[in-house]
């Protein structure tokens, strides 16, 4: 009986989250036995068959794992170098050329690179990011933001099309008060 998983061996593990992720037929699993000191790499479909328990709590630590690895390096990151290291939580402003687009986390990718102890040290201060309420944004070109996150940029547009209600309108600031006017005009609503 497996009391433990240690470690899971494939080309594409980093990117598999659940155990639905494993294709079959690949992969192995280190696995510790119950009762025994000893450690042995079997074939994944084999660990599949008597000992989903122990995958599925195999992919929850790692994912917790990756989670408070994740909520680290948030709290020390100052600078992003390209739009592909994150992912989108969504867009909360905008102002004339500029969206502000919330950190929704951070790409495998730029994890793997932030682990490692001389990459990590290297990152272009392309995109500042900023910290309010206790999330972090950064502030992007439309037209990059664009080529990147599209359906983003549709969803945020989408919901620019939709006529503000007026206690909306009442709340507005002077800024989204004239964006509000100009879309108006332009014949959004």
């Amino acid at each position: 009986e497996i009391k433990e998983i240690l470690d899971f061996r494939h080309p594409k593990a980093m990117k598999m989250k659940i155990p639905d992720d494993v294709p079959e037929g690949e992969g192995e699993f280190l696995v510790q036995w119950k009762g025994d000191e000893g450690q042995d790499w079997i074939d994944a479909d084999d660990v599949f068959k008597f000992g989903l328990i122990a995958i599925r709590r195999y992919f929850d630590k790692r994912r917790e794992e990756r989670r408070v690895m994740e909520s680290n390096f948030m709290k020390k990151l100052t600078h992003i170098s390209s739009l592909y290291d994150i992912v989108c939580g969504n867009i909360e402003c905008e102002r004339e050329n500029e969206y502000k687009l919330k950190i929704g986390g951070l790409t495998d990718e730029f994890l793997f690179e932030l682990n490692h102890p001389v990459w990590g040290e290297k990152i272009t201060k392309l995109f500042e990011i900023v910290r309010e309420n206790g999330s972090c944004y950064v502030w992007v070109n439309r037209f990059q933001l664009r080529h990147i996150f599209s359906s983003c940029v549709e969803a945020w547009e989408k919901k620019g099309r939709t006529h503000p209600t007026p206690k909306e309108i009442e709340n507005m600031d002077w800024f989204e008060y004239g964006q509000y006017l100009k879309r108006k005009d332009e014949g959004y609503y």
